[in-house]
């Protein structure tokens, strides 16, 4: 189980941390992922899938959480770089 989780993980983040990779790209690989280890198209191995399912929501989660805020620093740094230009622009 802990290496189905790492794989899923490295896989990821992988396709997280690619700048060529396009979002709506990005997007396709989780859903299909996730449809991959659905519970329902995993009644054999019922509480595993659902298992990894949720793990993988939990993972995607977390790194859009994690990307989201690196984004909201490096525009709040911008824009405190333009305001302090604008300032001695001012002066």
């Amino acid at each position: 189980m802990i290496d189905i989780k790492q794989g899923i993980k490295a896989q990821l983040l992988g396709w997280a941390n690619d700048p060529g990779m396009p979002m709506d790209e990005q997007k396709r690989c989780v859903r299909q992922l996730l449809a991959q280890w659905h519970p329902d198209k995993n009644r054999h191995i019922g509480s595993v899938a659902t298992e990894v399912f949720q793990f993988i929501q939990e993972e995607v989660n977390r790194i859009v959480e994690q990307y989201s805020d690196k984004a909201d620093t490096t525009a709040r740094k911008a824009h405190e770089a333009r305001e302090r230009k604008a300032q001695r622009s001012a002066e």
